[in-house]
């Protein structure tokens, strides 16, 4: 896990923009984090390519210390979203390694473009 996870979870908090490239340049991620475009990266080189161009954006719905709920959407030659997700601890506080399981864990079940 890299240093970037250190504000992963003040991000949630604050906000802000951040974009990457999903392994080439036709695909662009747009996240309220750096390190949060960079899980999504890792998880989306594992799946099957998707068409391009093409605007992937993390929807964060609510978060909390104890909970996060998102959805994806994405933008190109086709628009939609996938459904949300939601996370939830009780005996502890949301730390990056429970953030990014729940990253890969949306991508997976997104049902993205082909």
């Amino acid at each position: 896990m890299s240093k970037n996870f250190l504000a992963f979870a003040t991000s949630l908090i604050v906000g802000g923009t951040a974009m990457a490239h999903a392994g080439n340049d036709h695909v662009t991620l747009q996240c309220a984090d750096a390190a949060m475009c960079e899980v999504l990266r890792q998880a989306l080189a594992k799946t099957p390519a998707l068409p391009q161009p093409l605007t992937l954006s993390l929807v964060i719905e609510s978060q909390s210390d104890h909970a996060l709920s998102a959805h994806l959407a994405w933008d190109g030659a086709q628009k939609g979203r996938g459904e949300s997700m939601s996370l939830s601890v009780m005996d502890t506080t949301m730390r990056p390694s429970i953030i990014e399981r729940f990253l890969v864990d949306l991508v997976r079940h997104s049902e993205l473009p082909k």
